[in-house]
């Protein structure tokens, strides 16, 4: 019966210790809930051999988890968008968008927003 005891304290102790170590260690862990500042367009111009939309920004504040860019088709009336692509680049700068919409009920444009490891997205471009 002691032979018993022992064994279920020894137990005891090692699950205690194993809880107490999962505890510090989530206490320890931070979640990063701030999002990337949001990058700055510089140019956005029809490349005129292509015919495609070339866009290019630059991050005013670089932050060491930026994991890429999100580039979205934006229509300025109806004040909506959707994401054309998803570059899984943090040193990108630039994008050619082959998607151009001409009609007259469509002014179109483009913004981009930067998106980090943990999941965080900016706020999107000018």
């Amino acid at each position: 019966m002691k032979l018993f005891r022992a064994e279920f304290e020894n137990r005891k102790r090692f699950l205690v210790s194993i809880l107490i170590f999962l505890g510090a260690l989530s206490a320890n862990c931070q979640t990063d809930l701030t999002p990337p500042d949001a990058p700055l367009l510089t140019i956005v111009t029809i490349n005129q051999s292509t015919g495609y939309t070339d866009i290019s920004w630059k991050v005013t504040k670089p932050a060491p988890d930026i994991a890429g860019f999100i580039v979205y088709h934006y229509n300025i009336v109806r004040k909506e968008g959707f994401v054309i692509d998803t570059i899984f680049d943090p040193q990108a700068s630039g994008y050619s968008a082959d998607d151009v919409i001409l009609t007259s009920s469509f002014i179109e444009s483009y913004v981009v927003a930067a998106f980090d490891t943990a999941g965080n997205t900016s706020p999107l471009s000018n």
